[in-house]
């Protein structure tokens, strides 16, 4: 999985505006840097890629984001407001729709995953999958659905 990292701090920002608002005892914390490495291991180990840096830098802030009809799974846990977590639901999404595909977010109707086959992160609609957004990296697909999700840029 290519991976070029936005410099910046917009993807940080965005998950601390979406997760500030919650009750403290209901805000997702972040992920230690122990916790990230397992996930890490276990997502290359499952899925045979890398765990994007752009998801790294979201767990970091936030162990899974439910925002505005956006989810992005955690990896510790799964409880309100999240049914399962990221390995629970590409399991899941891998056995239902495409098993080429590592799903990394949800909005709405919208997946937005990574084809192993193209090596292309992508923006796919749920009914019919078709591809309707490419991403030239997993931070540019990472802040073209959090600031859909948001509703504006940052």
């Amino acid at each position: 999985m290519s991976d070029n990292p936005v410099s910046d701090d917009r993807i940080e920002r965005y998950v601390r505006l979406m997760t500030d608002y919650l009750p403290a005892n209901q805000r997702p914390q972040g992920c230690a840097p122990a916790l990230l490495e397992r996930a890490a291991q276990q997502f290359r180990r499952e899925f045979g890629s890398e765990l994007p840096q752009a998801c790294l830098r979201v767990l970091r802030v936030a162990d899974g984001v439910d925002h505005n009809g956006l989810t992005l799974w955690p990896v510790n846990h799964r409880g309100l407001p999240f049914r399962q977590n990221l390995f629970e639901a590409n399991r899941d999404l891998r056995d239902s729709f495409d098993e080429d595909l590592i799903y990394l977010a949800q909005l709405d109707e919208e997946l937005y995953v990574y084809d192993t086959r193209s090596q292309e992160y992508q923006a796919i609609e749920m009914v019919g999958l078709p591809v309707w957004e490419q991403f030239a990296s997993a931070e540019e697909m990472f802040l073209f659905l959090l600031e859909r999700a948001w509703g504006e840029a940052i």
